[in-house]
């Protein structure tokens, strides 16, 4: 049997593994948003990041004791691993940072206060928020890169979501739509305050 074809962009070597021979969308993505800095970014910007902050940890308080939370705890807890990021609200041990972001995250959605972005009906901050300060837990990343990481998070997953709403009926409806924003956001806030030369 023939051995299937690589994809565009892609090579297979001699013994079977593919092979990226140009930068993905994904990787071209990344690299433009890594290049932004704190100095890059307008002060208004970096205020509402601020206050997502704010919002998204009093959110998290609501919803810490709401069952759905408690079972991704509880589920987060059991599979364990490297000591990472803390959860919020819990004297526990660290978690992964997958794992606390993920825990951090449902707490401030499940009470149902947490940010809208109403151009894009999305709640871009929650996500942003536990992956950017879980990241910058596990690297030692400073407050200026936290700020800058949910800003530049935040404009891409905005971008993102106003591409694939736009004339959607879920926008003009006002409903969430499924979006893969979260995976978006996680990466940017996870790049960016992973960034060597951004570190303390």
């Amino acid at each position: 049997m023939a051995s299937p074809s690589p994809p565009p962009g892609a090579e297979m070597d001699s013994s079977g593994n593919l092979y990226w021979t140009r930068m993905t969308l994904a990787g071209e993505l990344a690299e433009f948003l890594t290049r932004v800095g704190p100095a890059d970014l307008p002060q208004q910007a970096v205020d509402h990041a601020a206050m997502l902050i704010a919002s998204t940890l009093a959110s998290a308080a609501l919803g810490a004791g709401i069952e759905s939370s408690l079972i991704i705890r509880d589920l987060a807890r059991e599979r364990g691993g490297v000591a990472e990021a803390s959860l919020w609200l819990d004297a526990g041990p660290k978690l992964p940072v997958a794992e606390a972001a993920q825990v951090n995250a449902v707490m401030s959605d499940a009470a149902a206060s947490d940010d809208s972005d109403l151009r894009n009906i999305v709640h871009a901050g929650t996500t942003l928020v536990a992956s950017a300060l879980a990241m910058a837990e596990r690297t030692a990343a400073n407050g200026e890169d936290v700020l800058a990481a949910i800003v530049v998070g935040y404009e891409a997953a905005g971008n993102r979501s106003a591409a694939r709403s736009a004339g959607s009926t879920s926008a003009r409806l006002g409903v969430c739509g499924p979006s893969p924003h979260g995976a978006i956001v996680r990466s940017c806030a996870g790049a960016f305050t992973s960034q060597p030369a951004r570190l303390k």
